[in-house]
């Protein structure tokens, strides 16, 4: 990640010439959780007076790039990071659905971005965060999944149940503590099917598409927090659905 950083972030790929926010906020976050933080300023460019853009030649913004911003600028010595940060959360607090999650637009299913918000609104506004944990619990199906796009059977899917146990394996081993037939309802569903299935297409450029080697990352580290930490006693109440 340092050899590839630019002056105005990264890219999906040290030979495309643009740099995005995502990349760049993702990139960011995990070197400055190993000690190698880059200069903050480089988000300034990707500000466009309430939100984050994508490419700084943008100016819609998109809730995903706006929570990996988040969470970046928590963890960042930026010198105008609170301003930075109160203004993202009123921008975000304006594109929740029903006040609980969030759609985007590089992914199909709002499990995708809800559970990445998890995670940036432990640091920033726990509140929200506390809604978007109520969303997953909420929605769990019987068989133990999650599935908020059908794929046209109306099924859950491993991706979104992953997203999902993403999202609740870290509030428990971090904040509160998750009902274990939740998780083990999840993880049971994901070890009945994986890895034999194929997963549907619901990341979105010029067609949908289904990055495997992503997918396979996100199945194989919740497996691992659930193998290694959850769920756990958790330091608050029991959450359950």
């Amino acid at each position: 990640l340092e050899e590839s950083w630019r002056d105005d972030g990264l890219s999906f790929s040290r030979h495309f010439p643009p740099c995005d926010l995502d990349d760049t906020a993702l990139g960011y976050t995990v070197l400055n959780y190993v000690g190698r933080e880059p200069d903050p300023r480089v988000f300034d460019a990707y500000w466009k007076r309430d939100h984050f853009v994508t490419y700084t030649v943008e100016s819609r913004g998109r809730p995903g790039p706006n929570i990996h911003a988040l969470e970046a600028l928590a963890l960042s010595s930026h010198p105008h990071k609170e301003d930075l940060i109160d203004a993202t959360l009123r921008w975000l607090r304006g594109e929740m659905v029903d006040g609980n999650h969030f759609v985007d637009d590089w992914h199909l299913s709002p499990a995708y971005v809800t559970s990445h918000a998890i995670f940036a609104f432990h640091l920033t506004e726990e509140t929200l965060m506390e809604r978007c944990v109520d969303y997953f619990l909420d929605t769990q199906r019987d068989d133990g999944s999650w599935g908020f796009t059908s794929n046209g059977n109306g099924l859950g899917t491993i991706e979104e149940t992953a997203f999902a146990l993403q999202g609740l394996l870290f509030y428990d081993r971090n904040v509160g503590h998750v009902d274990p037939e939740v998780v083990h309802g999840g993880v049971g569903f994901i070890l009945d099917r994986y890895p034999t299935v194929r997963y549907p297409e619901m990341w979105v450029s010029k067609v949908l598409y289904s990055p495997g080697n992503i997918i396979e990352s996100l199945v194989q580290g919740v497996l691992h927090m659930f193998r290694h930490g959850g769920p756990g006693p958790g330091t608050g109440p029991s959450r359950s659905i």
